[in-house]
């Protein structure tokens, strides 16, 4: 039997709460978003960062909004019963979980974050404890998954009210773990205000988000609530990444136990005998239950650190070291993360989600280290996002590779040919007469030219988008693939 609730019920605890009128209504659903109103429905006014959910309060009540909280002063029908909070996207995580009875209440819940590294060892992870006959779920960049059952997804970390609907249906699902990327914005944004975790795990750091946060301290200090978060249990733990210059900070803001990992220096979990080669890696896992060794089907000496995250949560969760390699084993071909592009052609074809400086700093080196050509780069940075990184992606791209081809990645509201103009900037720092290098801005033509331009032992690199099967424009989403276009291209007539 499904529980009744009231505003006042719902909002029971909330800090700053004050419920103007109608606090016994019944509440039959909750919405964040006017269109998504049904008869009995509470909506809750999001301020957004292009637009203001206090302005549609006459769509949700013509909808059959009964309810409306609300975080400013704003024209309410006297039909509707009204509640004022001081932050409406903390009033909605916290409605949220309290209509669907907390359920991370009742799920082991295992956090991931970090800039680089979310998606890849979130899959680890599902695959080892899928593998210990954990019944498993995974939310995150590419997908969210409950047993056989999937959805692509929107965002890294739903939206809070979204999120806790998919923590109840792991719930009536028989779901005991669920792992989750946890974004900055996750986390800056109070997506996951109300989310009760058991395990965080800390990938790395390196500056993005910057048009969210302002600066990197912000920035780390929305991955570093994460870890505060787990309070001091000792049935929690924090899994840190040893090596990188934030560890300290992350390590600093939890009370509960912590377990860290390193490549490059002495850790609780650390990695030997590393040989990376064209999807295989191979490595020894050090671990407080003995070594580990271990041969990936994924590509990259990066990855080390992803097994070794999937390690320390494994182990946390009481998985054994056989398990934890058969799970690790088991994982390739994990979408638009070094997913190689085959068609018959004598040189290599990449498609990455690398959108970071040094993401992609990584991917083109590893793809340095695998062919004996040239590395031929396609690439753009999306639009309404962080400025501050396109002239260093630029750079980083022009330093690297022998062309780069400058092209449109999700350019949103921004005109594509500006946002190439400053990815340029940097490009022509490392190469000022312009001869290596061009801007194409229609993506597949950009894709079909570095594919034709490629010879015999080279890498044609496709950066930025990885698994998206969208292009956001200014008029909205439409599909695309970076992968069919590379197909297309490596079908052309000629090509043979």
């Amino acid at each position: 039997m499904r529980e009744l609730w009231t505003l006042e019920n719902l909002l029971a605890g909330c800090p700053g709460v004050r419920i103007r009128r109608g606090g016994g209504v019944s509440v039959q659903g909750v919405a964040y978003d006017s269109r998504d109103v049904r008869d009995g429905y509470c909506f809750v006014c999001i301020q957004g960062f292009k637009d203001d959910g206090h302005r549609y309060v006459a769509d949700a009540l013509r909808r059959g909004a009964v309810a409306v909280v609300v975080e400013k002063a704003v024209p309410v029908a006297e039909s509707l019963a009204l509640a004022e909070v001081p932050d409406g996207r903390h009033a909605l995580a916290f409605i949220a979980s309290r209509f669907y009875r907390s359920p991370s209440d009742r799920l082991t819940l295992i956090g991931i974050t970090g800039t680089q590294g979310k998606t890849t060892t979130a899959y680890l992870v599902e695959a080892v404890l899928r593998e210990a006959g954990i019944r498993a779920a995974m939310s995150g960049t590419i997908v969210s998954r409950i047993g056989e059952k999937e959805a692509p997804s929107h965002f890294t970390t739903p939206e809070s009210l979204d999120l806790q609907r998919f923590l109840a249906d792991c719930v009536a699902e028989g779901v005991t773990h669920v792992v989750m990327e946890v974004s900055s914005h996750a986390l800056a944004l109070k997506r996951v205000a109300t989310c009760a975790f058991n395990v965080g795990v800390f990938t790395n750091l390196t500056s993005d988000h910057l048009d969210l946060h302002g600066r990197v301290e912000k920035y780390l200090a929305a991955k570093a609530s994460l870890f505060s978060s787990l309070g001091a249990s000792p049935d929690h733990r924090a899994i840190v990444n040893a090596d990188d210059p934030a560890a300290g900070r992350i390590l600093a803001a939890t009370a509960c136990p912590s377990l860290t990992f390193a490549v490059n220096r002495g850790a609780d979990l650390t990695a030997r005998d590393l040989v990376a080669g064209l999807r295989r890696l191979r490595l020894t896992i050090e671990s407080p239950h003995g070594s580990i060794p271990v041969t990936l089907a994924l590509t990259g000496w990066y990855n080390a650190y992803n097994a070794l995250a999937a390690t320390g949560v494994a182990l946390t969760l009481g998985v054994d070291p056989p398990t934890i390699k058969r799970g690790l084993e088991g994982v390739s071909d994990i979408p638009g993360r070094f997913e190689v592009v085959e068609a018959g052609q004598p040189f290599l074809v990449v498609i990455d989600f690398a959108h970071t400086t040094a993401a992609l700093e990584t991917l083109l080196r590893t793809a340095r280290s695998l062919v004996s050509g040239r590395l031929l780069t396609v690439f753009g940075c999306p639009g309404d996002r962080d400025r501050t990184k396109r002239a260093a992606m630029g750079e980083v791209a022009a330093r690297l590779s022998a062309y780069t081809i400058l092209t449109t990645d999700n350019p949103a509201s921004e005109d594509a040919a500006d946002i190439a103009q400053q990815i340029q900037e940097g490009v022509q720092r490392v190469d000022p007469s312009g001869t290596s290098y061009a801007v194409i801005l229609d993506r597949t033509e950009a894709i079909a030219v570095a594919c034709a331009r490629a010879q015999p032992g080279d890498a044609v690199i496709i950066a930025g988008k990885g698994h998206e099967p969208y292009q956001i424009l200014a008029g909205g989403r439409v599909p695309w693939s970076d992968r069919e276009a590379a197909l297309a291209a490596l079908s052309a007539p000629g090509r043979a």
